[in-house]
């Protein structure tokens, strides 16, 4: 068991180790703050150097990033599991783990809000972009009433500190500063200071996880909080680097460290300050352009002017000897606008170019649009591969916790793959019979959709499609819910080819808007379309028992004592004074015998809510079935 200084010893050293690290954070994080900054001036420069002069300051690294940002932000965080050919238990097993998922996604959100804090999905797509690294705790936990709750904080890759073991995380902390207020509110304990003017200031504060534990501690190694099970198989903490770069080791560098889980800002950094540089130089002479040094000429040097020669109206009086004029001022080259063109478009080139957003002067064709935003998918999709990664790890250890039988069943809310709402208990041991879901992010990119169904469309066209249904809508056009949407689709073919389904549809649809004389009316055509296609099979049987009859010699009529020839009989009914086999006449509709269509009429009563179906209607359904 660590002691709190062992603790705090063990992040300060693996901080000084990934100092490099550290300091490229924080180098990028000015960028995104547009911090005023130049080109470093030479060794034997004068101090200060840039003092008096106007400093330009592009806004591009910020309007840059939120735009990544915001594209990671925007996506669709799908969580489904393949289909597959096993057994509908196993699908709906499947379906538990998946709602398990998107409930405990959508709890820690809630949470996250209810504490004034960003939900994870904007957290970590602001983490990933300006520091290329993800990290954030994932528990389940219990309240002091003794409820489970989930608990996904994402954390400050900056302020997140770890060592490795054989197989993976050995420890992971996450350090904040907080108030002695804070601290004595939230532990109970006072941390008091030798000298009364530091009473006011912030400590530092470590949040503590190794493979079974956590401890919370502070500065002074004081123990906040006493050694508790965490309750999760391994460390509860997910860090992830941006892979774009692997992890490599040089010879003759020092800053490896710092190169791996790349920013945003990572073809730009050097870039930026040419183009400040460039553009401080020209609003520095366009800003001395409006006034200019002036000369002033007189015999002992002692003229000056008490008035703005520059101003409109102005007047300037001289005396003989004397004279007032204004300096010329150097002049850009022509090179200089050549020069930033050259910068600013390697800037655009190492960020997302303005085409995807339709900022154009001019029009392009749309393979030129496509090449463009090959740039915007290089920016873009390793950072979602990181998303993806974080909240596969995280899902896993979700699912190991609650699964552990430590804890009471979770009440979860959200809306699962088919779009239906749900709001239910699931228990554990149904999570643990589930296969683990696939998690994607779907981002929101700037796309021709257009051309995306136009290319599905030709892969399935032909008699022999190239591509299934199934693996277009899953892979090509990347669809979370695929099995609904082919179920749906042959439930529109159904109604289109059928007109009993689309009775029924309407029959459904009346009753869910509480019209339940309307669905009495589609209920009654359903019976009568029924019924006649009962009596043309009935029919056709008692004909094709004639004919075999007649080719054997026999002349009879078909059994049953019908008329010959399959006939309906007197009174409306089929040989016997009964409709169909398996259908009583008692229960279709005057319509379906000849007579009138009933008269619809409206239950009432508090036993019949709207909606409701009709006394005795699934009964006569299960009759005509």
């Amino acid at each position: 068991m660590p002691n709190a200084a062992e603790i705090i010893k063990l992040v300060t050293d693996h901080e000084a180790a990934t100092q490099n690290l550290r300091d490229r954070f924080e180098e990028d994080y000015g960028l995104y703050l547009l911090d005023q900054r130049l080109p470093p001036e030479p060794d034997d420069a004068v101090e200060d150097s840039n003092e008096g002069y106007r400093i330009y300051t592009s806004n591009e690294p910020m309007t840059y990033a939120d735009k990544v940002i915001s594209l990671i932000s925007a996506g669709n965080l799908q969580i489904r599991t393949p289909a597959h050919d096993d057994q509908l238990s196993d699908r709906e097993a499947d379906d538990v783990c998946e709602r398990f998922l998107i409930g405990a996604f959508e709890a820690a959100d809630q949470r996250l809000l209810e504490l004034i804090q960003s939900p994870v999905l904007d957290s970590i797509s602001f983490f990933v972009t300006l520091r290329g690294w993800i990290a954030g705790r994932f528990l389940i936990g219990k309240n002091d009433s003794d409820e489970t709750f989930v608990d996904i904080t994402p954390w400050d890759p900056l302020n997140t500190f770890w060592g490795m073991g054989r197989d993976g995380l050995a420890w992971a902390c996450h350090r904040t500063r907080k108030s002695r207020a804070d601290i004595k509110a939230q532990f109970g304990k006072s941390i008091n200071s030798e000298n009364p003017d530091d009473q006011d200031l912030s400590i530092d504060v470590y949040d503590f996880y190794d493979t079974k534990d956590n401890y919370i501690v502070a500065d002074g190694d004081v123990m906040l909080k006493k050694k508790t099970k965490h309750g999760s198989p391994t460390v509860p903490v997910v860090i992830v680097a941006n892979p774009s770069t692997p992890k490599i080791t040089s010879s003759d560098r020092d800053d490896d460290d710092a190169r791996y889980g790349e920013s945003v800002y990572k073809a730009n950094r050097s870039l930026y300050e040419s183009h400040n540089l460039i553009m401080s130089i020209m609003l520095e002479l366009v800003a001395r352009a409006r006034k200019p040094p002036i000369d002033v000429h007189s015999r002992d040097g002692s003229k000056t002017l008490d008035d703005d020669p520059f101003r409109e109206g102005s007047m300037v009086s001289t005396a003989d000897g004397e004279s007032v004029k204004a300096m010329q001022l150097l002049e850009t080259t022509r090179d200089t606008g050549a020069f930033l063109g050259i910068v600013s478009g390697e800037v655009q080139r190492g960020a997302i170019p303005h085409t995807v957003f339709g900022e154009l002067q001019f029009q392009l064709s749309g393979y030129a649009i496509s090449t463009l935003r090959q740039g915007l998918e290089s920016v873009i999709q390793p950072r979602i591969k990181a998303v993806n990664n974080f909240y596969r790890l995280g899902a896993s250890l979700l699912r190991a916790q609650y699964t552990s039988g430590a804890f009471e069943n979770l009440r979860l809310t959200g809306t699962d793959r088919q779009k239906n709402y749900f709001d239910e208990e699931i228990e554990p041991e149904a999570v643990s019979m589930g296969s683990i879901p696939q998690i994607t992010l779907k981002s929101e990119l700037p796309q021709d959709d257009t051309a995306k169904m136009a290319v599905a469309q030709m892969a399935r066209e032909g008699p022999v499609p190239l591509m299934a249904d199934e693996w277009i809508r899953d892979n090509y056009l990347q669809l979370q819910d695929s099995d609904l949407i082919d179920n749906q689709i042959k439930v529109q073919q159904a109604e289109r080819g059928l007109p009993e389904a689309q009775l029924y549809v309407l029959m459904v649809s009346a009753e869910k808007q509480g019209r339940s004389d309307l669905a009495q009316f589609y209920y009654s055509q359903l019976l009568q379309i029924m019924f006649q296609k009962k009596m043309e099979g009935f029919m056709s049987e008692q004909q094709a028992q004639a004919q075999i009859a007649a080719a054997q010699g026999g002349g009879l009529g078909p059994p049953g004592g019908g008329p010959p020839g399959g006939g309906v009989p007197p009174g409306g009914g089929p040989p016997g004074g009964g409709g169909p086999p398996g259908i009583d006449p008692r229960a279709l509709p005057n319509a379906a015998l000849g007579g009138p269509p009933p008269v619809p009429t409206p239950q009432f009563g508090p036993n019949v809510p709207p909606g409701s179906p009709r006394p005795g209607s699934q009964q006569q359904l299960a009759q005509l079935g």
